[in-house]
């Protein structure tokens, strides 16, 4: 079946008033709603300020290793000013953005990690050095710092987090939040909150994509050691040794959705809301007062599983994704949200004084219904009511309602593509004058178009443009060297060239059979750098000719490919630079499922790192990640950039 887009709807406003909250734990609230910021106040001072009249936001950063129990087990993380998650980030469209970054040393050798921030959802025109990326800078080593400096040129919900390898893994995110005096929606809430929902594992980055790799080797190569086999609770898996489990170690199982298609092969360990795990002596607590409506800004920085948001008693209606502004199609019952994506939500407080709900966050395993994360909807401080039943996913139900559907199981299953622009906001898409077509597929491990994707040894960006640098074997998928082999793909880089204002339409489908049962799993598709249209996604086989949204699509910066399907997307390529295309789930990003896209890079010639930019001869090699089998991204010996 395909997902035809339909015309524009737009509901009636949800009832709200005008009264003011007290501020509450966490990302609290400010009573001063004359203030942009005034309906939200998670920006913490010491972190970062803003000055309303120069209309300058400036951040103070400090990375340091540091050891967390935050999913009962200690492990070493890698935090921002101390804080998980990291420092939030305020803004005013048009604002410009400072964060002076200090990467401080560590006590023992091979214990700091080198970190690159990417601010994820803004497109950074006229400031692309600062992407964060493998193609715009060498990461900062320890004991190091530099500036970042962008404009908040784009509104809505969006984050920032590490680019460098998996170091997003081990705690380096956060939310960023640009407000617009003009949002369509202001008027239909009282207050905001920010909810980030995400898994989190007990192992650092580092090892966590050496037990990926062993799983890679096993299933792939059919290289058993050093999986035990001694213990097999479902059929086809394997256990890794570490310490999770009581030293019994890890499970590594093919796991599947409603409709068959792959959800987890990497264990659940557990899930966080806003950084804390279900605990019943300390959950992450969202307070809200009866008869008020609430802006629920929901942040997805997870690393490999799709996650599926509820709030026990309560639907909620969807208006803005990554930023974009949507037509009202809710209500809701529940949002399917992956790696990297954004949604704003409004809900209803139509509890009494001093209840509480459950918030949840689970995993769509069909058969892993306790692989869920929990928080509390608490009216009012209501510490001394009891805590509401708690009950497992009872499965889809008739009338329930889901939105970022990607799986094909019915007409109240609402996939990404049937929600459009706010009229207000609503912008015709021309054709293409490029045509791209993306295939992800896994043949031995994560590929696009049958690449996996070898980082330039330096910055391109920085290359008067040119993409012909040392250590780089430039491809694309219709060129790639001799030695390339059909079964195990071809590591070189990937670049597509685009030319100044092209109109480039991007086909990608997610076909290829990767499990025992011949079925794919779904991929988190991330551009930088760029907003795109999207013009209509499907199911059960490629892009065949389907109609397509040309009229009021959405605007989006990340989609969920669905397992099986496609989607069909567009943008204009009005920003010169290199940019990213990526899946989001970290181990795919870091085991090479990405390409570049190399966007008029002539305008650029004779671009000059500032003075406080990392030079990749100055790359720390003696950090813990160069046990990466996959290290050899950057250049820790280039002359230069």
């Amino acid at each position: 079946m395909h997902l035809l887009l339909p015309t524009l709807l737009c509901l009636s406003s949800l009832l709200s008033t005008t009264s003011s909250l007290a501020t509450a734990p966490g990302y609290g609230v400010s009573q001063n709603t004359s203030d942009p910021l005034g309906r939200l106040k998670c920006m913490d001072s010491s972190s970062c300020t803003r000055d309303p009249v120069r209309k300058v936001v400036d951040c103070s950063f400090t990375l340091r290793n540091q050891t967390r129990n935050i999913n009962g087990t200690p492990r070493t993380m890698q935090l921002v000013n101390g804080q998980f998650p990291g420092p939030c980030i305020q803004a005013v469209l048009g604002d410009r953005i400072n964060v002076h970054v200090v990467n401080s040393p560590s006590t023992s050798r091979h214990s700091s990690q080198n970190v690159s921030l990417h601010w994820h959802g803004l497109p950074l025109k006229g400031s692309e050095i600062y992407d964060g990326t493998p193609l715009t800078q060498c990461p900062l080593r320890q004991n190091s710092s530099m500036t970042y400096h962008f404009p908040a040129g784009t509104a809505g919900t969006h984050m920032w987090h590490s680019h460098y390898k998996l170091s997003l893994l081990d705690g380096v995110w956060g939310p960023l939040v640009v407000h617009d005096n003009n949002d369509p929606y202001l008027a239909d809430y009282d207050e905001e909150r920010i909810i980030s929902v995400t898994d989190f594992a007990n192992e650092t980055a580092v090892s966590q994509f050496a037990h990926w790799k062993q799983f890679e080797s096993a299933y792939y190569y059919h290289d058993n050691p050093p999986f035990d086999h001694k213990y097999d609770p479902y059929p086809g898996g394997w256990w890794i040794p570490g310490p999770d489990n009581g030293g019994q170690g890890q499970y590594y199982n093919w796991t599947y959705g409603i409709d068959g298609a792959l959800i987890g092969v990497i264990p659940w360990v557990g899930g966080l809301i806003n950084g804390k795990t279900h605990n019943t002596s300390n959950p992450e607590v969202i307070q809200v007062e009866s008869g008020k409506t609430y802006r629920f800004r929901v942040i997805s920085p997870s690393a490999f599983y799709p996650l599926e948001f509820s709030i026990d008693g309560h639907r909620f209606d969807v208006i803005a994704a990554d930023g974009s502004s949507l037509a009202r199609t809710g209500p809701y019952d529940y949002l399917n949200i992956h790696g990297g994506e954004r949604y704003d939500i409004l809900v209803n407080a139509t509890g009494k004084p001093n209840e509480r709900f459950w918030i949840r966050a689970r995993t769509q395993e069909l058969d892993r219904p306790w692989h869920q994360v929990l928080a509390i909807l608490s009216y009012g401080n209501a510490k001394t009511t009891p805590l509401p039943k708690l009950s497992l996913y009872k499965g889809n139900v008739t009338g329930t309602r889901y939105v970022n559907c990607f799986h094909d199981i019915g007409p109240d299953c609402i996939p990404a593509s049937q929600l459009v622009t706010h009229p207000s906001q609503a912008v015709a898409v021309p054709e293409p004058n490029i045509d791209v077509n993306l295939h992800l597929k896994f043949i031995h491990g994560p590929l696009i178009n049958g690449i996996r994707q070898a980082e330039p040894h330096t910055p391109p960006i920085f290359s008067n443009g040119s993409l012909t640098l040392p250590g780089v074997w430039q491809c694309s998928s219709n060129t790639t060297y001799s030695g390339c082999s059909n079964i195990f793909g071809c590591n070189c880089t990937q670049v597509v060239s685009l030319e100044y204002n092209q109109q480039v339409r991007l086909t990608l489908d997610n076909l290829w059979p990767t499990t025992p049962t011949g079925v794919t799993g779904v991929h988190p598709f991330h551009l930088h750098g760029h907003k795109f249209a999207v013009l209509g996604q499907g199911y059960n086989g490629p892009y065949s000719g389907q109609p397509l949204n040309q009229i009021n699509p959405s605007w989006r910066d990340d989609l969920i490919i669905p397992a099986g399907g496609w989607a069909v997307l567009q943008f204009t390529a009005d920003n010169p630079g290199a940019w990213m295309g990526h899946c989001h789930m970290e181990h795919h990003l870091n085991d090479g499922m990405s390409l570049i896209f190399s966007e008029a890079l002539d305008r650029l010639s004779g671009l000059k790192p500032p003075s406080d930019f990392p030079y990749c001869r100055d790359w720390d090699t003696t950090s813990y990640e160069g046990t990466l089998a996959s290290e050899p991204t950057y250049a820790a010996n280039s002359a230069d950039f």
